[in-house]
């Protein structure tokens, strides 16, 4: 019996899946504050366990590789956790600004996403490569139109992979304006690439 290879839809599907719950995950460590030697080793072991680096996401191979490091001596001291919960405030999708995550300085809205008849707007880094098309494709397969943002837009989406220092970016503009579009007029709504891959996945 010959088995035939995965569809690349298919292989993109769990790797977005996978993506989903290791943002999970961190966002459970982060609850606390601190992420201890017990929750590294845990993370590590569960990145593993489920081959983390087929995900093919640059912070998700920089955490990995900054895990087995950090805990190859068998030992998280504190400048290591402080390190580590950066990383993971990273992947978890939360954008710094001043040192605050952006869901305390900023909000992101926490809504239910609508694709047919929406339109969407997408700023920030996605990643992979082309990340950024293949989300404007399934917008559009759902019904929905990809958009630049005034205040008609439906949705921005703001990526995981986003700087620290996102105000001096270009896409940090789009972030500004849809915030004072949001505050004047009532959208669009500010979401996170985590919370718009959720949307995806509950609509296959």
């Amino acid at each position: 019996m010959t088995v035939k290879p995965l569809p690349q839809y298919s292989r993109r599907r769990i790797k977005d899946r996978d993506l989903h719950t290791l943002q999970g995950i961190c966002k459970g460590m982060l609850a606390d504050g601190v992420v201890n030697q017990e929750e590294g080793e845990y993370l590590l072991n569960w990145m593993r366990v489920n081959d983390a680096d087929s995900i093919e996401h640059p912070l998700v191979t920089r955490l990995f590789d900054q895990l087995e490091t950090v805990l190859a001596d068998g030992i998280l001291d504190s400048s290591e956790s402080k390190n580590l919960f950066e990383s993971l405030v990273a992947l978890a999708g939360e954008i710094s600004v001043g040192g605050e995550p952006m869901k305390s300085a900023k909000d992101f809205d926490d809504l239910p996403v609508e694709f047919e008849g929406r339109s969407f707007e997408f700023t920030g880094e996605f990643m992979p490569e082309g990340q950024r098309g293949i989300y404007k494709e399934e917008v559009h397969a759902r019904g929905g139109v990809n958009a630049s943002i005034t205040r008609k837009l439906d949705y921005l989406v703001v990526a995981v992979y986003a700087s620290k220092q996102w105000k001096t970016q270009a896409y940090g503009g789009k972030i500004e304006k849809a915030i004072k579009s949001r505050e004047k007029y009532g959208k669009p709504a500010v979401i996170s690439e985590a919370h718009f891959v959720e949307a995806l996945e509950s609509t296959y």
